[in-house]
């Protein structure tokens, strides 16, 4: 026997439906150090850090911790200001995302790295990636490196979303050492950056659909209790 589900079956499964693509979430902007606060100072006399302050295409970058009040943590762009003292085009600019090592609190595993080429900076410049649908944790480190003496990361405090250590982190390429580092004067070591995510797929549709079918089920036993008894 061939059975239609009643009106507010359909309605219950239309809620699920509707639901579950909502689940990818719209993008949200979960760090932000990029859009006020640009700083100068002793250490970054243009307003910018530069690569090869120790060795050519040394990458650098910051320790970030996330919006702790926004769940999105599947990154879909990271923007990276950069600045120069003249106008400058950069071969290659490398851009890495590393865990934070629990016992160490060092970069740890790399979670995903990319690069682009020929990239044009002429003063205060961001440099926009995509990035392929990326989880992270709540707190990571970013990197970036490129071969220039002219252009290098824009410094900024503080962060308007999320919060940045006060120290940067710097890999010798050649010794494959990891080294915090701090400006000894002005400004705190923040780069400019913004990251914008989206929740997690697979979290948010279990949420999404597990609701609905509570809001489903509810009305069903409601519909029970108020069904007329046959007398």
């Amino acid at each position: 026997m061939l059975l239609y589900p009643s009106s507010r079956n359909i309605t219950c499964l239309l809620t699920v439906w509707a639901l579950s693509g909502l689940a990818a979430g719209a993008p949200v902007t979960v760090y932000d150090n990029a859009t006020t606060n640009n700083t100068t100072g002793s250490y970054a006399p243009n307003g910018f850090w530069p690569f090869n302050a120790f060795a050519p295409n040394e990458p650098m970058g910051d320790q970030i911790t996330l919006n702790n009040e926004a769940p999105e943590r599947e990154i879909v762009q990271f923007d990276v200001v950069l600045s120069s003292s003249q106008p400058v085009n950069l071969l290659t600019v490398t851009l890495a995302f590393y865990e934070i090592d629990a016992d160490t609190w060092f970069p740890g595993d790399q979670l995903w790295a990319t690069s682009a080429h020929n990239v044009a900076v002429d003063g205060i410049t961001a440099v926009i990636f995509s990035v392929p649908s990326v989880v992270v944790p709540d707190s990571f480190i970013w990197v970036v490196g490129a071969d220039s003496a002219l252009a290098g990361l824009a410094t900024y405090d503080a962060p308007s979303i999320g919060s940045s250590a006060d120290f940067y982190w710097d890999h010798d390429t050649l010794g494959g050492q990891w080294y915090p580092l701090r400006f000894d004067g002005s400004p705190i070591a923040n780069f400019g950056a913004k990251i914008v995510a989206v929740p997690e797929p697979g979290v948010i549709a279990i949420l999404a659909v597990s609701g609905a079918s509570m809001i489903c089920k509810e009305r069903v036993l409601r519909h029970r209790r108020a069904k007329p008894a046959n007398l």
